[in-house]
């Protein structure tokens, strides 16, 4: 898209902004949508969570409208409540199935995308796929019954992975 078209459809930088992260709610919202239509309870939680871990870990400014404050955008906040919605929906479908362990909220949903959108975050300079595992042991500890756990993906950050991922943390916060 050319600047020119941009200028056009946009106002100002903040309106940029904002149709970009209505944009990405949108899509978040259609995801949850069709994750619900899938016919397997679990795949559909899962289905849905990864694809939103996973576009907070190539996303950083998707992470910041889904975990973030609203701040009057309206629009955004209307998005959110469709996102809402269909995202409990997704959770009480698994629960009821016996496949998402009975304690389990959709409210707690939101704090485990933000734990793993923190260590892809954390590791975005030295591994992008790290947060995969985090995803994976946290869908394990979801899970009602334990037998059903998977083979973790990938491997954790090794010692001096973990002392580049501080210093370029530090390097950014600078």
């Amino acid at each position: 898209v050319g600047v020119g078209t941009v200028y056009r459809r946009f106002g100002n930088k903040q309106e940029l902004i904002d149709g970009v992260f209505e944009h990405n709610i949108q899509n978040l919202a259609e995801q949850a949508e069709l994750a619900f239509t899938n016919p397997d309870p679990w795949d559909a939680l899962v289905q849905f969570f990864e694809y939103a871990c996973r576009n907070m870990a190539v996303n950083r400014g998707f992470g910041e409208v889904v975990l973030g404050m609203d701040n009057g955008r309206e629009r955004v906040a209307c998005m959110r409540e469709r996102v809402t919605p269909a995202v409990d929906q997704i959770v009480d479908r698994a629960r009821s199935a016996g496949a998402l362990r009975p304690d389990a909220e959709s409210g707690d949903f939101l704090a485990l995308i933000h734990m793993v959108e923190a260590i892809a975050d954390f590791s975005r300079h030295v591994n992008l796929d790290v947060w995969r595992r985090y995803f994976a042991l946290m869908l394990d500890a979801l899970r009602a019954d334990p037998q059903q756990r998977q083979p973790l993906p990938g491997r954790p950050l090794n010692e001096a992975e973990v002392e580049q991922a501080k210093a370029a943390c530090m390097n950014r916060r600078r």
